[in-house]
């Protein structure tokens, strides 16, 4: 008893190293918590930073693409507002390097927040693509890469002796797996036979069921006085005695099934006069295990224009000339080509006399088994309309940094005309 009430009156405190003890204790425990902590903080920002970044690069790539070199320079010049660099990346300005007319800067650029801005390099550099170079294969290319001035194959045709005054409608490559996705749950609405009816079988018979139509639109703006491009892609799901896998027809009951429209962009380019020529470049449906191997499928070229003047459109194929060296069982339907122009009142036979009175005239690079409607004059060479200028393929290398210097670069091709 003496002794606890001994401990209870006992008003000693800890000692110094009592209390070093303590400490070191705590420090051992918590100081490699809080470093991982900071850890994981700053590469949570640096991860923040680049994901805006990357971002800002593929708004910057899309106006590349979209505009040019020639495009990046109107604007470095342009007076109107809706004309600017702003008006597609808010606030952004852009200048062109006095001593490398091939390089811009583009800053102010905002992502994320308001508080974070970026500036965007862009320089074009063509010297991959000319005669005589060797460039390097990339070993990243998935698939396998074609090098040097065939990168971008548009092949097949006479020659890339260019066109004045051109607009370009590129079409990039549909994933085959979202248009089966959307067709396939046609099907299950038209009660097919989901037995034989699968994912798989309507990948592997393409050719049997889907249709793909590339629009491409010219419209007179009466408000704005202006002409402006636009294009889409209509895939249409082909419901007839012939879609049928193993005997069952794809879509059931299902007599229209919805069409997939991708791509939709109505003002791939906007002019004060009227665009005289306009590129159209495409890619075959390509195999999602295979993607070398291009896949059969129905294409038409579709050109609608709701206004006055003598319109040539020249569409290219990616690997024409591949294509048309191909098997002839592939062949004869990769290359089947329709070509038709769709237009009201006497837009679409406006006055030219020396290709038939049609004011559509369409180049294809897929020629051999192409077939053109009675609205449309089907021309035979690329740049049967005018050959003024020459068509070059570029890469474009785009820089991002912000206040604390470079964050990632990125880069793409274009096909400009010079």
């Amino acid at each position: 008893m003496n002794k606890i009430r001994n401990l209870v009156k006992d008003r000693r405190g800890s000692t110094l190293i009592e209390i070093i003890i303590s400490v070191l204790i705590v420090g051992i425990a918590f100081v490699p918590l809080m470093m991982g902590l900071h850890a994981a903080m700053t590469a949570n920002r640096q991860t923040e930073k680049e994901l805006y970044a990357e971002n800002v690069a593929a708004n910057v790539a899309e106006i590349c693409k979209t505009f040019g070199k020639k495009g990046l320079e109107e604007m470095c010049t342009a007076t109107e507002e809706s004309k600017k660099i702003g008006a597609l990346l808010t606030d952004a300005e852009i200048g062109q390097d006095i001593t490398n007319s091939n390089r811009f800067v583009i800053s102010n650029i905002t992502s994320g927040t308001k508080e974070r801005y970026y500036t965007a390099t862009v320089r074009f550099d063509k010297s991959a693509y000319e005669a005589g170079s060797t460039p390097t294969p990339d070993p990243s290319g998935t698939p396998s890469p074609t090098y040097g001035p065939k990168q971008n194959d548009f092949s097949g045709f006479p020659s890339l002796a260019g066109i004045s005054g051109a607009c370009f409608a590129t079409f990039a490559e549909d994933s085959l797996d979202d248009i089966v996705n959307w067709f396939y749950d046609q099907a299950v609405a038209g009660s097919a036979d989901l037995g034989v009816i699968t994912k798989d079988s309507m990948k592997n018979n393409i050719s049997k069921w889907l249709k793909r139509e590339f629009y491409v639109t010219l419209n007179y703006d009466t408000s704005s006085g202006e002409y402006k491009v636009g294009k889409y892609i209509r895939y249409i799901g082909i419901n007839d005695p012939y879609a049928e896998i193993m005997g069952s027809q794809v879509f059931g009951s299902e007599t229209h099934p919805a069409d997939y429209i991708a791509q939709q962009k109505d003002d791939v380019g906007v002019y004060t006069t009227f665009p005289d020529n306009i590129v159209l470049t495409y890619k075959p449906l390509r195999n999602a295990e295979n993607h070398n191997l291009p896949l059969r499928a129905y294409d038409s070229i579709i050109v609608v224009k709701n206004c006055d003047g003598i319109l040539n459109v020249y569409s290219l194929c990616e690997s024409g000339s591949t294509i048309k060296s191909s098997p002839s069982t592939m062949t004869t339907t990769l290359a089947n080509v329709s070509l038709k122009a769709v237009s009201t009142g006497a837009y679409l036979t406006t006055s030219d006399p020396e290709h038939n009175n049609f004011s559509v005239r369409i180049y294809n690079n897929l020629w051999d088994s192409a077939t053109a409607t009675e609205t449309c004059y089907r021309s035979e060479q690329f740049g049967e309309g005018g050959t003024t200028s020459n068509t070059v393929m570029k890469d474009v290398i785009i820089e991002i940094s912000d206040e604390n210097g470079l964050i990632l670069d990125k880069k793409t091709t274009v096909i400009e005309i010079e």
